[in-house]
């Protein structure tokens, strides 16, 4: 009798102490949960604004480049007379334009290597748009200026970073492919209209075109 009395005694306090196990073990879960909680909702947070910080960064970046253009199809012969390009051409499309208004000129690298990559940076804002509207409506080609050889259409554009060039791309793409009228750049923005008369609507992020539906 003694013997199982003992045995019982034991039995409970070993099922006690499991028990007491158990309960911190579960309280250990439960504040482990709590900490994932924690880490995945100060993971979020650090992730918004990580994304926030790189949309600055890209805006600034592309409002440092507001100021310029970028001339493509001029052939390679050219490139290291930028300015001169860019005089020639204003004086083509009838826009005012000398030296001083010419804050930098260069050539880029590109993936034809036939052609020249010309960045023009203009000392206003307001000479520039002038220039860029200019050219635009022009539609210009190489003979315009005055070259030889085969006729080449040149290309004067808003110089974009290289994410909103492939944004701008991404865009166009999506325009065939849902059968939008026009995608534009505007100061450096990306804009998507379906019609005429629909709104404008603008592309800042790869989720953005979504809208285009």
């Amino acid at each position: 009798m003694n013997q199982s009395i003992t045995f019982c005694s034991s039995t409970a306090d070993d099922f006690k102490s499991a028990l007491a196990e158990l309960k911190t073990l579960t309280a250990e879960v439960k504040r482990t949960r709590e900490d994932c909680a924690i880490l995945r909702q100060e993971n979020k947070d650090l992730t918004e604004r990580l994304d926030k910080a790189e949309s600055k960064i890209l805006e600034l970046e592309q409002y440092s480049r507001l100021n310029n253009v970028e001339i493509k199809g001029l052939p390679l012969t050219v490139k290291d007379r930028a300015a001169e390009m860019a005089l020639k051409i204003a004086q083509t499309i009838k826009i005012p334009l000398d030296l001083a208004d010419i804050d930098i000129a260069h050539s880029v690298k590109t993936k034809n290597i036939n052609d020249a990559n010309l960045i023009i940076r203009f000392t206003t804002r307001t000479k520039r748009n002038h220039f860029l509207e200019a050219a635009k409506k022009a539609n210009l080609s190489t003979s315009d200026i005055d070259f030889t050889g085969p006729k080449q259409r040149i290309y004067v554009n808003e110089h974009l970073t290289p994410h909103n060039k492939r944004l701008l791309g991404a865009a166009i793409a999506k325009k065939r492919e849902t059968f939008w009228k026009y995608v534009w750049t505007k100061n450096g923005s990306i804009l998507a209209c379906k019609t005429e008369t629909s709104d404008v609507i603008r592309i800042n992020c790869q989720a953005d075109l979504s809208r285009m539906t």
